[in-house]
């Protein structure tokens, strides 16, 4: 991370990954906000970002959801391997 500015940024920036794509399972905010910052600590943001894109391009929304949760959900757990690893490659793809 270059500095707290653009942690602080990729922060909000999951957080309202979070909300468009799990806002439907109710996490109280603070509980939310910590999820977002050990996720951006731990992994970063380009490979939910390059994911998201994907599924968008290949008709895969669905996806979206269920990756998401695994990822947000294991965040914890320090050999959990995210299941968005690997898709920063793909954040700037078109449709």
């Amino acid at each position: 991370m270059k500095n707290k500015t653009e942690f602080i940024n990729n922060v909000e920036e999951l957080s309202n990954i979070f909300d468009k794509y799990l806002g439907s399972l109710n996490y109280e905010h603070f509980t939310k906000r910590m999820l977002c910052i050990d996720y951006v600590k731990r992994f970063g943001i380009d490979d939910i970002k390059g994911f998201i894109q994907y599924c968008k391009c290949n008709g895969d929304i669905d996806d979206i959801k269920s990756t998401l949760s695994h990822d947000f959900g294991g965040v914890k757990d320090e050999g959990m391997l995210p299941r968005t690893s690997g898709y920063s490659k793909y954040i700037n793809l078109q449709n």
